[in-house]
């Protein structure tokens, strides 16, 4: 199955949730949060006057309340609007 985001909207596949924090203690689910990262795998066109500056591939970071999850291929995604990504980054 193949998604393509309508406009200026970006499928975004978001970094796992740390499961053990730098010190060694585990992390237990319901204490997770939601990560703020991920990384781009589909991109819309843009609207008309203002296209879609982002590629595939490219790292983001977006924020916490940003994007509908959608289920894709059996991996949970993120729709997001290209206006609710802050910033490109990379490692």
């Amino acid at each position: 199955m193949e998604i393509k985001p309508q406009g200026n909207y970006l499928v975004v596949l978001p970094d796992p949730a740390e499961e053990v924090t730098t010190s060694g203690l585990i992390v237990p689910e319901a204490a997770r949060q939601k990560p703020l990262r991920g990384t781009i795998k589909a991109v819309g066109k843009g609207l008309p006057d203002e296209p879609n500056e982002y590629k595939v591939g490219e790292l983001v970071a977006y924020g916490q309340f940003a994007g509908i999850p959608v289920d894709w291929d059996g991996v949970e995604h993120l729709i997001i609007k290209s206006s609710d990504i802050f910033y490109t980054y990379t490692v």
